[in-house]
């Protein structure tokens, strides 16, 4: 198991996120479909982030999950979005459960607890 925090404050942040979490998939030799899906899903939760007008760091947790009986790689985060009926927040959730095989995002008072999780093989 391979465990990282990202940290996301700007577009930059996601890029060098995406590239971190290429380098874990290609270590696992996974197939580019994986990481194609595994950057499409942190980026969508790094737009959730910039959207949310945040003045702080937030972080990423990246777990990549190499046991052979149970592959996958999870992404949580924690955030405080006050107005998740935005178009531009809806977009991106609606792209972080395309990309993802499982969403949960939990609500309280405007904080965001969302975790996400891909399946490999």
């Amino acid at each position: 198991m391979i465990s990282t925090v990202i940290l996301v404050h700007a577009e930059f942040d996601i890029a060098r996120g995406c590239k971190a979490l290429r380098a874990h998939i290609t270590a696992q030799n996974w197939k580019p479909a994986v990481a194609a899906r595994a950057t499409a899903a942190l980026t969508a939760m790094g737009d959730l982030i910039l959207n949310s007008s945040s003045a702080e760091l937030v972080p990423i947790n990246l777990t990549v999950n190499n046991a052979s009986n149970n592959p996958g790689i999870d992404l949580v985060c924690n955030l405080y979005l006050p107005d998740t009926e935005r178009p531009e927040i809806q977009e991106a959730v609606e792209r972080l459960g395309r990309a993802t095989d499982k969403l949960d995002i939990y609500e309280t008072a405007g904080n965001l607890q969302i975790s996400a999780h891909l399946k490999v093989g």
